[in-house]
């Protein structure tokens, strides 16, 4: 499995019980990047993909992805599950957050190498970082 998340600059996944950000261009990139592959997302997350489609909608998409499926996560702690994980993609918003839950651990340390990195402007930040991490 793929694992998706949006981090703020220093991990932080939810802050205040809120999300990160809700970029509408980070939502079409991820349908982009699943290229029609399974892509299991939280009722929590539903309304980030409602315009686009393409996702199959579960309560505990960590547990149920299996080999192939990208599951995009943003309200719970990724790091027991990355064991299993072939990839992980992290947007980074280059704007710091309070947080309730961060994820800051160096995919390094976890097994996981940068083979790919972009930069874009999405609708609600002026730069976003999209890094792709394979298990070595």
């Amino acid at each position: 499995m793929t694992v998706i998340i949006c981090t703020g600059e220093r991990g932080e996944m939810l802050f205040n019980k809120r999300r990160v950000s809700r970029d509408e261009y980070v939502s079409l990139d991820i349908i982009n990047t699943v290229g029609g592959r399974k892509l299991y997302v939280k009722p929590y997350s539903e309304k980030l993909f409602s315009d686009f489609g393409g996702y199959e909608l579960c309560d505990d998409p960590l547990a149920k992805c299996s080999e192939g499926d990208f599951v995009f996560i943003e309200d719970e702690d990724i790091s027991p599950y990355l064991e299993k994980a072939k990839g992980l993609i992290i947007y980074n918003f280059s704007t710091r957050y309070p947080y309730d839950l961060k994820f800051d651990t160096p995919p390094a340390e976890l097994g996981f190498r940068r083979v790919d990195s972009k930069k874009f402007a999405g609708h609600s930040h002026e730069k976003i970082v999209k890094d792709v991490y394979r298990k070595l």
